[in-house]
């Protein structure tokens, strides 16, 4: 399935995607409301408006700065493409997309199921999970009746965060969370949630060549605001801000994280509390990632060049959950989450302390010119 989003001509949808997507916009009016619903469809397209073009002038930077440390020539062949040369080797460029990984290569790994199903065979930990159809979730109802909550719902082939939601507990947050994964992917996965801190390690050629600890989103009350009028004004901030290119959604994975927390979208939190507003952290901040300078296990990277080296990529991007990157993921009992083979490198840059950040683009222009 093409991965859409709110500005999807609806010309390039089918009928059943149609219907999916009126039934996550329904299902959500009818949690939050229609005037909320209405304001976070409103924030989705202005968010989404901006979003390919904040990330595409990242990735010139990002570019254009790595051509330069390693005393390449850069050009540009149209918005968002480069050609980089130096002596006689060349390499070609689009936004973040390097020619590294191999098409079949990156294929598998992009089906959750496909490439979590070889990553365990291996022996590397993933969470206990299943799989099943967005149209017969019986097999997704007994897994959450015989496991222990809360669980993840996510498509099995989007990627960036769309579709997921996790804290999900009740048979009825299941139904919904179908709903809204289904907008992505008819194919769904239900795993158990992982307790730990997000990192993610890019790999690179076997070696972990950064790492990064992934903050969930949080807010701050201000003893007056609502949750609701809170997370509007972030958006508006971002929105504002241009080098912010990510918005919070008022999705469904919004609502149970703040249901995990005993609030709601109508809660004042009290003046400098700070809650987390959303679990799944593709959406968060640059003040809520982290680069980690301090060294990693043995075991753990171990554990990483495998997961890369078994889907058959030179440059994978690692999404585990742990309470010890300092362990193995055995030791730990940490878990992969998945693994990315087209890493949005930008997480790397725009962590808190952008003077301590890893310039990734660097090491890997190398490998491309070598």
């Amino acid at each position: 399935m093409t991965p859409r989003g709110p500005l999807t001509p609806l010309a390039e949808m089918t009928i059943v995607d149609v219907w999916r997507e009126l039934a996550a916009r329904v299902s959500l009016a009818r949690a939050v409301g229609p005037i909320t619903s209405w304001k976070a469809l409103r924030d989705d397209l202005a968010s989404a408006h901006v979003r390919v073009t904040r990330r595409r002038d990242v990735a010139d930077a990002i570019w254009t700065e790595a051509a330069a440390e390693v005393g390449a020539s850069l050009t540009t062949l149209a918005p968002g493409f480069f050609e980089i040369r130096k002596d006689e080797k060349a390499t070609r460029v689009i936004r973040e997309r390097v020619m590294l990984n191999d098409a079949v290569s990156i294929e598998i790994a992009e089906d959750k199921r496909l490439s979590r199903r070889l990553i365990a065979e291996s022996g590397i930990p993933v969470p206990d999970w299943c799989d099943f159809d967005a149209r017969d979730a019986r097999r997704g109802y007994e897994f959450l009746a015989r496991q222990k909550p809360p669980f993840v719902v996510k498509p099995a082939t989007a990627s960036g965060g769309k579709g997921i939601t996790t804290n999900v507990r009740l048979p009825s947050e299941l139904r919904r969370a179908v709903i809204t994964a289904a907008r992505w992917d008819s194919q769904l996965m239900l795993e158990q949630q992982a307790e730990g801190d997000v990192y993610r390690l890019l790999v690179l050629d076997g070696e972990v060549v950064d790492l990064v600890r992934r903050l969930r989103p949080r807010l701050t009350g201000d003893g007056e605001s609502t949750i609701s009028e809170l997370l509007l004004a972030e958006n508006r901030r971002r929105l504002a801000d241009p080098s912010s290119f990510v918005g919070l959604p008022l999705d469904l994975d919004c609502l149970l994280t703040l249901k995990a927390q005993g609030l709601g979208l109508r809660s004042v939190p009290s003046r400098g509390v700070t809650f987390m507003v959303r679990t799944v952290t593709n959406h968060n901040g640059e003040m809520e990632n982290e680069t980690v300078d301090d060294s990693i296990s043995e075991e753990l990277q171990a554990d990483a060049a495998s997961a890369a080296e078994i889907l058959g990529l030179r440059l994978a991007a690692l999404d585990i959950v742990t309470q010890d990157h300092q362990l193995g993921l055995q030791e730990s009992g940490g878990v992969v989450l998945e693994v990315n083979p087209v890493p949005a490198l930008y997480h790397h840059y725009r962590v808190v302390d952008r003077s301590r950040a890893t310039k990734v683009a660097v090491p890997i222009l190398r490998s491309l010119l070598e």
